[in-house]
C-alpha cells in the first residue's frame, strides 16, 4: 500500500543540518571578535582588519611582518602583559626582522592606542632594530598615535634600509621618529618624505649617529 503526504527520515535529517550550518555560519559572521597578539613571532606574518596588542609583541630575526591597507593596530593603554621591552607596563612592536606596513591614501593603516580618550604615551611604540643582520622598513599611508616614543629605528651593526613616505606621526611622549646607528658596520638609509610629524613633546626627527654607525 503507499501512502502519501509521507516525510523521509533522511529529508528530515538533511534540513536539520542545513539549519544547524545556517546558524553556525550567521554567528560566525556575527561574533566579530578582534584577534588578541601578544608575544613573538616567529614566522613571515601579514595583519590585516583590526589587530587588538595586550603585550610586546616581538618580530624574531629574519621574519618579516606585513601589515594590508587598512589594518587598524590598537595598542592596550597603559598595560603589558608580557611586562618586558623598553617598558613593563607599556605595549611595544619590537621589530628585529623586518617591517612593511604599506597602506594606501583610501586605506591607511593605523598603529593607535586603544583607548577612548587616547593621551600620549599610552604605549610604548614601534622599534626596529639591524642587530643580527640587514632588514629593512617600509612604511606609507601610516598613522602612529599617542606612543611614548613613536618610531625608532636602529641599525646596529647591521643595515638597516627605511623608506617612510606619507606618514602620520603625532602626539608622542617623546620623539616622533628616532633615527639612531651605531657600531662598526651600522647604517642606518633610506628617505623619509611627504610626513606629517607633529604635536610631539620632543623632537620631530632625532638623528643620532655613534660609535662608527653612518646615517
Amino acid at each position: 500500500m503507499n501512502r502519501c503526504g509521507g516525510s523521509s527520515p533522511t529529508v528530515f535529517r538533511w534540513i536539520f543540518i542545513l539549519l544547524a550550518l545556517t546558524v553556525f555560519m550567521w554567528a560566525s559572521t556575527v561574533s566579530g571578535e578582534v584577534p588578541e597578539v601578544s608575544g613573538t613571532i616567529t614566522s613571515d606574518t601579514t595583519w590585516s582588519g583590526t589587530v587588538s596588542v595586550t603585550g610586546d609583541v616581538t618580530v624574531a630575526h629574519g621574519i618579516t611582518l606585513t601589515l594590508s591597507p587598512g589594518t587598524l593596530v590598537q595598542f592596550v593603554p597603559n598595560d603589558d602583559d608580557q611586562s618586558g621591552g623598553s617598558h613593563a607596563s607599556r605595549t611595544e612592536l619590537i621589530v628585529h626582522g623586518s617591517l612593511v606596513a604599506e597602506g594606501t591614501e583610501a586605506l591607511p593603516i593605523r598603529f593607535i592606542s586603544a583607548a577612548d580618550s587616547a593621551v600620549a604615551g599610552d604605549w610604548y611604540g614601534i622599534r626596529v632594530i639591524a642587530d643580527q643582520r640587514s632588514e629593512q622598513v617600509s612604511l606609507s599611508h601610516c598613522e602612529i598615535a599617542h606612543a611614548h616614543r613613536g618610531l625608532h629605528l636602529e641599525a646596529a651593526g647591521h643595515r638597516l634600509d627605511v623608506v617612510v613616505n606619507e606618514c602620520e606621526l603625532h602626539d608622542s611622549a617623546e620623539k616622533g621618529v628616532y633615527l639612531y646607528s651605531h657600531s662598526a658596520n651600522g647604517r642606518l638609509e633610506g628617505t623619509l618624505s611627504g610626513n606629517q610629524i607633529h604635536d610631539n613633546a620632543g623632537h620631530g626627527v632625532h638623528l643620532d649617529g655613534r660609535s662608527g654607525g653612518d646615517l
